[in-house]
């Protein structure tokens, strides 16, 4: 009204400079075309626009799906969409209005979001909505209907995708959070989010598979999860063979003040192994030829039991206190070891020799005994699919975190394709039973793909997060996921940081964990 006060004023003002006189009536008539004029009910049109999408935005008018609307009393401060349209019930309308500053009126209003093309129908007739009254009697809700496009754009995408309206116990505000073991993991919109409780008892299936194409948040979910678990109290190590957890690449999802703060980098040509993987304290002393037989079968992998038996028949040999890569080399060279035993292990012991030494910590309890997250690059030892030298250092943490699993261990894997994932590698048995001995796996690949092997070990795993999936996995996601409001035009609109959670999540009903499928945008972790 201001707008159209400075008018009035500038009219008069105007007409006595040029010596006119203009009496009221004529100041309204000149009023009136103005109102009339495009550009006067554009401005009234973008102010409707502005003051709508603020009450959405601060959720002070929320959103509901045509299809589920039952009462009045859902359609109070609430917008109904139902495909490219809203509906916006009679009161709802007039707070609306109050909060514009060119008009309150809302014939004139009305008049410029029909001018304007928004404005569908008044009278709620053409398309009735039929609900319940506070009795339980049948009425017909008399609403306004406008095109989506009134909204923003970010709005119309966040409203046009499937709800969570079947989930509504798994949608939490900061009053159900639950205050402790808590994981939150995305954002439902008005400030909602859904997430599960992350068990330190054993049994408890912690571990997550982040899938989608890339450059839509996988790396990047990461990178915040591992923040989410160290402040549970966790740790954190990652084993990093492609540079994905590189200090600068880690930089781009996290601020530089955080990963100062929060994250150890190794780099094992520089520094060495993390830990000497040989070394055997007193009290494993009985177990050691198992033990190491084991280490070294995992790195060659596909070994034959006869020939894990070859190799410890050579490791029984050497009487030195504590065996190492340089002994177990000698004991090879100097025995009657068939060539398929040297050829298996020969490789991997001279690579192994390179980055040990005597000063490294000689448990992983000495290297994990901080609190900061763990980044450890790993070189390939190898030209082939797989990282020895990674398939050791996991089987050996397994090792340790079975005597130790007082604390909760959590592995981040990037370009989980790219691992060792066979049957009895010892990736396969962290994700099969991990979870007695609270280790968990949060892994990312790009393809969601299910062969067989890959079934039964997603099977294993209790949460997945899905970001926009790439195009040969969309059939499959949405086979897996079998959410009847999922489509392929759905998972194609999803931007950057949009995603789906699926798996056993918090209930605030049950409080407990529970299956459920949630939809809605990764949330950032902050301090």
């Amino acid at each position: 009204m201001f707008y159209i006060f400075k008018i009035t004023i500038d009219i008069l003002q105007a007409s006595q400079l040029l010596g006119y006189t203009i009496d009221s009536h004529g100041v309204y008539e000149i009023l009136d075309s103005f109102v009339d004029s495009s550009d006067y009910l554009t401005r009234i049109t973008e102010d409707f626009s502005s003051a709508l999408n603020t009450m959405i935005d601060q959720n002070e008018i929320s959103y509901i799906d045509r299809n589920t609307i039952r009462s009045k009393e859902q359609s109070k401060k609430a917008i109904i969409v139902k495909n490219d349209r809203i509906f916006i019930e009679q009161d709802t309308f007039s707070e609306i209005i109050q909060r514009m500053t060119l008009s309150s009126d809302a014939v004139q209003i009305l008049k410029a979001l029909d001018a304007c093309d928004f404005l569908i129908h008044t009278n709620g007739l053409q398309d009735p909505l039929q609900i319940l009254d506070a009795t339980g009697k049948k009425i017909l809700l008399r609403t306004y209907c406008f095109t989506i496009s009134i909204l923003s754009e970010s709005l119309q995408k966040r409203i046009s995708f499937p709800s969570n309206d079947e989930y509504a116990d798994y949608i939490l505000s900061s009053d159900d959070v639950p205050s402790d073991e808590f994981l939150p993991i995305i954002q439902c919109g008005s400030g909602a989010i859904a997430g599960k409780i992350i068990r330190k008892e054993k049994e408890s299936n912690n571990h997550m598979l982040i899938t989608g194409f890339s450059g839509y948040g996988n790396t990047y979910a990461l990178c915040h999860l591992a923040m989410r678990l160290k402040h549970l109290g966790h740790k954190v190590i990652a084993f990093d063979s492609t540079g994905s957890f590189s200090k600068e690449r880690i930089m781009k999802h996290l601020p530089q003040s955080i990963v100062d703060a929060n994250f150890v980098f190794r780099n094992i040509e520089d520094d060495g192994l993390p830990v000497d993987v040989f070394y055997t304290s007193e009290s494993e002393m009985k177990n050691r030829i198992e033990r190491i037989t084991g280490l070294l079968s995992a790195g060659a992998a596909n070994v034959t039991s006869s020939q894990m038996a070859s190799l410890s028949s050579v490791l029984i040999k050497i009487k030195d206190e504590q065996i190492t890569p340089e002994s177990i080399l000698s004991e090879l060279s100097q025995t009657h070891a068939s060539k398929i035993i040297k050829r298996r292990y020969e490789a991997l012991l001279q690579a192994l020799a390179q980055y040990t030494s005597a000063d490294l910590p000689q448990s992983w309890n000495d290297f994990l005994g901080k609190s900061e997250i763990i980044i450890v690059s790993v070189p390939t030892l190898y030209a082939q699919e797989r990282n020895a030298l990674v398939d050791i250092l996991l089987a050996s943490l397994f090792n340790y975190q079975k005597q130790n699993s007082n604390q909760p261990l959590d592995l981040l894997i990037d370009e989980l394709q790219n691992e060792n994932t066979t049957e009895q590698s010892p990736l396969d048995q962290i994700i099969a039973v991990g979870r007695n001995h609270a280790m968990s796996i949060i892994a990312a690949t790009q393809h969601f793909k299910l062969n067989q092997r890959l079934k039964t070990m997603i099977g294993n795993i209790d949460t997945k997060l899905f970001f926009r999936p790439t195009s040969n996995s969309e059939d499959t996601v949405i086979q897996y996921l079998n959410h009847r409001k999922l489509s392929r035009d759905y998972l194609m609109k999803m931007e950057r940081g949009d995603c789906i959670l699926e798996g056993n999540l918090y209930n605030k009903s049950r409080n407990t964990n529970q299956h459920a499928v949630i939809i809605g945008h990764f949330l950032d972790y902050t301090e």
